[in-house]
């Protein structure tokens, strides 16, 4: 089941065609940088190679970043989600910090706003690779124009 549902049936089309036309008949595996061409197609959002590997991976329940026919749709909705999630998480983080897109947000808020965003699903180990994998080496998060890549970068890894 591709697990498309109306919502994003309708969304996910280019020029009224459905996401489906866009894939070659002869295939049934499509590599990261395909699925990359082809979200960024239909929904005009740029995205990073390591979210469409990473989202790849979670749904196909593997290490491979190959994703078949019968995942697509469900590859199209997480990586949507994960953008939205991006979007939000990137606009929490300016709207805390005091000095907007130069400012910090200390790292025991930063704990709590992931926490309210994925809560139990943000654990230790989560919290370990967000600290070790930031941009600039402080006690404070980084609140602007990087925080997208550097919070969901190692939050996101499966």
């Amino acid at each position: 089941s591709s697990g498309i549902n109306a919502e994003y049936g309708e969304k996910m089309a280019l020029n009224g065609k459905p996401w489906e036309n866009f894939l070659p008949a002869s295939l049934n595996e499509f590599d990261d940088v395909f699925v990359k061409e082809l979200y960024e197609k239909l929904t005009s959002k740029k995205i990073d190679i390591w979210q469409v590997e990473q989202t790849i991976k979670k749904v196909g329940g593997s290490k491979s970043t190959v994703c078949s026919r019968d995942k697509m749709g469900d590859v199209i909705i997480e990586l949507d989600r994960r953008e939205k999630l991006q979007k939000r998480l990137f606009w929490d983080f300016k709207f805390l910090s005091k000095d907007g897109d130069n400012g910090y947000l200390g790292l025991e808020n930063a704990l709590l706003l992931f926490k309210t965003y994925f809560g139990d699903g943000f654990g230790k180990t989560n919290w370990t690779n967000f600290v070790k994998n930031r941009a600039q080496n402080r006690t404070s998060v980084l609140s602007g124009t990087t925080v997208s890549k550097n919070i969901l970068r190692p939050i996101l890894q499966t």
